[in-house]
């Protein structure tokens, strides 16, 4: 198994992301859990090279170098079930995609649409707050197009931005 920094800029990527602050105890968890899981990871019935790496204490990465193998159904239908299987054992929402996460004072901060949408309307937030957004696929996206302005993420779409 790779390690996350060392696994190919090219890896596709999935971004799962804790609306609360993922504490120490509940990051071993995880880490235990997901070096198991990359360890053991197929698609197309071939084991794939595969890390993972948890960011900020919200996002749980995992990652998937595809010039072997590429994802299959089966094998991101696994994945799913394994974030799913997190979620139960360690109390957390990962698959919540309409909770947003924006970095304030140089923390993370999460909030559900309507209540992102009230901090824009009272100005607290504007179209130039940084998100995260966690729809990129490749690890190199991470540095380019992970944090990006409002303006210019997928959020913008669903809400008043001004």
């Amino acid at each position: 198994m790779n390690t996350f920094e060392t696994i190919a800029p090219t890896s596709r990527i999935w971004i799962y992301q804790s609306r609360t602050r993922l504490s120490e105890p509940v990051k071993a968890g995880i880490r235990e859990k997901a070096s198991r899981y990359v360890s053991q990871w197929k698609s197309h019935g071939s084991s794939v090279d595969a890390s993972f790496t948890i960011l900020h204490d919200h996002f749980l990465i995992m990652a998937m170098d595809e010039s072997q193998t590429t994802a299959g159904g089966c094998s991101i239908d696994t994945l799913l079930q394994f974030v799913q299987g997190l979620e139960k054992e360690f109390g957390l929402s990962l698959l919540n995609r309409m909770i947003l996460a924006w970095e304030e004072g140089g923390e993370v901060k999460t909030a559900d649409m309507a209540a992102f949408e009230a901090l824009l309307d009272a100005g607290k937030l504007n179209q130039d707050t940084l998100v995260f957004n966690n729809l990129i696929e490749h690890k190199s996206d991470l540095e380019s197009g992970w944090r990006i302005p409002l303006r210019q993420s997928w959020h913008s779409r669903l809400l008043k931005v001004k």
